[in-house]
């Protein structure tokens, strides 16, 4: 195979940690960055209608309460078109993933999320949101349960 494009962020710095996480979904990709300005951020890519080329994102999604080192962006998933972002030390550690839904006016920069996912028995420093997965309108959220329990699987 030959590489076609190469996806980047405009805003990206050394040490994001850009593209640590990826999902795609048909003409929808999704990159985390979770290092970005030390709170971390996801970018959206909508492939343009002559194909795939070199370019930045098509939105920035981020959370708009960061504390600082919230890891936004270390888990990513896609469902049509819903974004799925991972955030597992924010929420006074307890983490969460955040549901963006595509504007009907198309992808645009946001930190205004539709939904949050938090567990039901949660405790700081569960890392809920470390990993995150979706098929079929069922998502399924990972947290290692740090530091000595065994972890979990959350679906939703």
């Amino acid at each position: 195979m030959t590489e076609t494009a190469k996806l980047t962020a405009s805003d990206g710095a050394g040490g994001d940690w850009f593209a640590s996480s990826l999902a795609i979904d048909g003409s929808f990709i999704v990159v985390g960055a979770p290092h970005h300005e030390s709170e971390g951020a996801a970018y959206a890519f909508v492939e343009p209608s002559g194909g795939w080329t070199d370019m930045t994102q098509t939105a920035e999604l981020t959370i708009p309460y960061e504390a600082g080192y919230d890891f936004v962006g270390v888990s990513v998933a896609i469902n049509g078109s819903e974004a799925l972002v991972g955030r597992p030390w924010g929420n006074d550690n307890l983490g969460g993933v955040y549901l963006y839904k595509k504007p009907k006016s198309g992808w645009v920069s946001t930190s205004g999320f539709n939904t949050q996912l938090v567990p039901t028995d949660g405790f700081s420093g569960d890392a809920f949101g470390i990993a995150v997965a979706v098929n079929a309108g069922t998502i399924v959220v990972g947290a290692t349960k740090l530091p000595a329990s065994p972890g979990a699987a959350y679906v939703f």
